[in-house]
């Protein structure tokens, strides 16, 4: 499971891979991205606002599908997790 989100901010769109994420991101997104336009995490920490192509956890995955993307997260390990997850 894939996700891409605004840095900081809301989860735009997850898919069951990279691409289907970036579909589905653009349908919420005012100019499409390309997953080139994407930053891909690492060790150094995210800027704020960037938009980032993450593997996701099967609940956010589902929390975002059901919800909508407004939704706590957090990063573990590399994955984007709901927040609750880690509690």
């Amino acid at each position: 499971m894939y996700a891409i989100y605004q840095s900081g901010y809301a989860v735009y769109g997850v898919g069951r891979t990279p691409l289907g994420a970036l579909r589905e991101a653009n349908k919420w997104l005012d100019a499409p991205v390309r997953l080139a336009d994407l930053d891909t995490p690492s060790e150094n920490g995210e800027v704020d606002g960037r938009f980032v192509l993450r593997r996701c956890s099967q609940a956010l995955y589902n929390e975002v599908r059901n919800s909508g993307g407004d939704v706590h997260y957090t990063i573990e390990h590399g994955e984007l997790l709901l927040a609750e997850e880690c509690e």
